[in-house]
């Protein structure tokens, strides 16, 4: 890969870096693919022999060949496949259950899935991405992992703090940057880079953190990260945030196997590829020592849709969830926590568990991804597995709504009529050819 010059030239003058270590590391290959285990899916047996990666207790190397995207297990959202140094971010954060948290800017998804399995089903998830297309994306993500008290929003970061406040126990802001650490797994990004992507996305962060600092409640966290070597979108960035917020004050990161940020900044952290097993990021994290904490803008009581009651008593292992909202002819299970949105663009608050008529219910997809069902049809190992993944219908036995699972990890829907299961995985779930590939 041809590195730009004026990139090159820039990381040999970086005090504190050995410059030729690290371009040189920059042309070898990409460090081999990683996953994070969900267990939320009670943690199946794995076909592959896997490293630990040091700084995320669920995070795994996986070994050259190994393809974990076309497996079915990534389907069932078993495990989430993502570069190993990023899982750190989370692991920083330490989210605990029953935190209110806000990841600004989560697509596709990894950083806000990991904190909305260590929630462990208590507190309350906000996954924002300002670009509609990718909203989608992080919704249908944080659905495969089966994460429930989550709302996804389309917003701009501005527009969140007016209407929230200090509010959010953790606020993550993985900024949009110039890339540099994706440069070997992305040669495009080597390509669109310019001596002036550096100053051009230092600016665009500060005004994110700008609208993030004022969303975290006094003791809570702010932590900022980015995924490029550049000292201008990093270190400087995380001393401007400091001397310009001076209700913030800095929080030592120790990470196993990272570096301290440089000069000044030693409280951040850095992962460089030529020192340690992974394409490259930056941390800094700040609590918040002072201020009013805002007031939870929590939605109104309402009435209770017992139009799925029926359909879990009868299909559903566990009680019947207590808040329920019919809205657009389809039944929510709203977060404990669903607060009061106001006008801002919200692309899903809660689950959608189905829609109800007359003497039916049919059951959606987020459903089987986040709940258990009490008819299921392992299909691991099994002939017909290949062919419910493609859409088609298969032989069962039974009768009524199945979960289809694979050692235990669901994978959707079908229904059973005489001896036959009608698929209804959604055709954008389906697979064409056994050639599925999962995104970074």
């Amino acid at each position: 890969m041809s590195l730009p010059p004026a990139f090159a030239a820039r990381m040999r003058l970086v005090a504190g870096v050995d410059g030729e270590a690290l371009l040189a590391a920059l042309q070898e290959p990409p460090m081999p693919t990683a996953l994070r285990i969900n267990p939320l899916r009670g943690n199946p047996p794995l076909p592959w022999q896997l490293k630990p990666v040091p700084w995320c207790p669920l995070g795994r190397y996986v070994p050259e060949g190994v393809r974990p995207g076309r497996s079915p297990l990534h389907d069932a959202g078993a495990y989430y496949l993502q570069e190993a140094s990023a899982m750190a971010v989370a692991e920083a954060a330490q989210v605990r259950p029953g935190m209110r948290v806000l990841d600004l800017c989560a697509a596709p998804g990894g950083k806000a899935g990991q904190m909305g399995i260590a929630l462990a089903g208590s507190g309350f998830l906000v996954a924002n991405e300002i670009v509609p297309e990718r909203a989608a994306l992080l919704s249908s993500q944080l659905e495969r992992l089966g994460i429930a008290e989550v709302a996804v929003t389309n917003e701009r970061p501005d527009r969140l703090a007016a209407h929230f406040g200090a509010v959010f126990d953790r606020v993550l802001v993985d900024a949009p940057c110039s890339g540099e650490g994706m440069f070997r797994k992305d040669p495009q990004a080597a390509e669109a880079w310019t001596p002036e992507s550096n100053e051009a996305c230092a600016r665009r962060q500060r005004l994110i953190l700008d609208s993030a600092a004022a969303l975290v409640k006094p003791g809570g966290w702010l932590v900022y990260s980015t995924c490029t070597f550049s000292p201008v979108e990093n270190e400087e960035n995380a001393a401007w945030f400091l001397d310009t917020h001076r209700d913030y004050a800095p929080k030592k990161l120790n990470i196993p196997g990272w570096s301290p940020g440089l000069g000044q900044e030693a409280h951040c952290a850095r992962l460089w590829p030529h020192l340690a097993q992974g394409e490259g990021h930056f941390i800094a994290c700040f609590q918040r020592v002072s201020g009013e904490e805002g007031c939870w803008p929590a939605a109104k009581p309402m009435p209770r849709d017992k139009g799925a009651d029926g359909f879990w008593a009868a299909a559903m292992e566990g009680d019947a969830p207590a808040c329920t909202a019919a809205e657009g002819g389809m039944i929510w299970r709203r977060p404990q926590e669903n607060p009061q949105w106001g006008r801002l663009r919200v692309v899903r608050a809660g689950i959608p568990l189905g829609k109800a008529g007359r003497g039916y219910f049919k059951p959606h997809h987020s459903l089987a991804m986040a709940d258990r069902a009490r008819q299921r049809l392992e299909l691991w190992d099994d002939e017909r597995l290949s062919a419910y993944l493609s859409g088609e219908e298969i032989s069962a036995s039974g009768e009524g709504w199945t979960q289809v699972t694979v050692l235990g990890c669901p994978l959707g829907w079908g229904k059973v009529s005489h001896g036959r299961m009608k698929n209804h995985l959604p055709a954008g779930l389906r697979r064409r050819g056994n050639n599925k590939e999962d995104g970074q």
